[in-house]
């Protein structure tokens, strides 16, 4: 652990050039989603400010610092999240780069096993904030509704049949999934199971709908 510590420590304090022209923070925001799509923890958590923060979708709170967002970032790298933003666009704010994009593809191993090849989220706000040549802030762009509204059915489905068995009830929380890097593994690991036994297929128009832009 300390090991771990002292290389993020070095990690951040190596110097990163500020963007000076849009060109160049539009390359920066590639840059990361890169790593993040190589699953490469190290290489991803370079890219933050040390004071970041990290607007999750969904209805979820903004999670704030460094040591939380690595927690975010290894359970991406866990479910095999691979993001493609498309049609992106810098604009400068003061001393900050706000990266802006029509939207985002994304594939992970939790969603195909819930039936959905792809999610795409359309966003509201800039997905980066960038400030002297890190990330500030990250904004998780909404879901289509389809999407949301098909991820949402399958977990209350699969929440429920867990919490019906005494060996996964510890996944279950008050009815809803407990999703952390330690119980991700054995979700992902029995979510065939539970569709195999319960029969259970998202709505094939709302998968469509909610992968429509990918689609075109």
């Amino acid at each position: 652990m300390k090991v771990w510590r002292l290389g993020l420590a070095l990690l951040f304090a190596a110097p990163v050039a500020a963007q000076t022209t849009a060109a160049e923070a539009i390359a920066l925001a590639h840059s990361y989603h890169d790593t993040h799509n190589r699953h490469d923890l190290a290489a991803t958590m370079a890219f933050y400010a040390r004071d970041a923060r990290f607007q999750l979708n969904m209805g979820r709170p903004l999670v704030n610092g460094v040591a939380a967002i690595t927690e975010l970032e290894r359970f991406d790298v866990i479910a095999g999240s691979m993001l493609f933003p498309y049609h992106w666009r810098a604009e400068k704010a003061g001393e900050t780069w706000l990266i802006h994009v029509d939207g985002v593809i994304e594939s992970s191993r939790i969603f195909n096993a819930l039936g959905l090849p792809v999610v795409v989220a359309i966003p509201e706000a800039p997905v980066l904030i960038l400030q002297g040549g890190r990330i500030g802030l990250v904004n998780q762009p909404p879901l289509r509704p389809a999407c949301t509204g098909q991820i949402i059915a399958g977990f209350s489905a699969l929440a429920k049949w867990l919490q019906n068995d005494v060996t996964t009830k510890a996944l279950v929380e008050n009815g809803r999934l407990v999703l952390t890097t330690e119980t991700l593994p054995r979700i992902l690991d029995l979510i065939g199971v539970w569709r195999t036994s319960a029969k259970w297929h998202p709505d094939p128009a709302q998968v469509r709908a909610c992968a429509e832009p990918a689609l075109k």
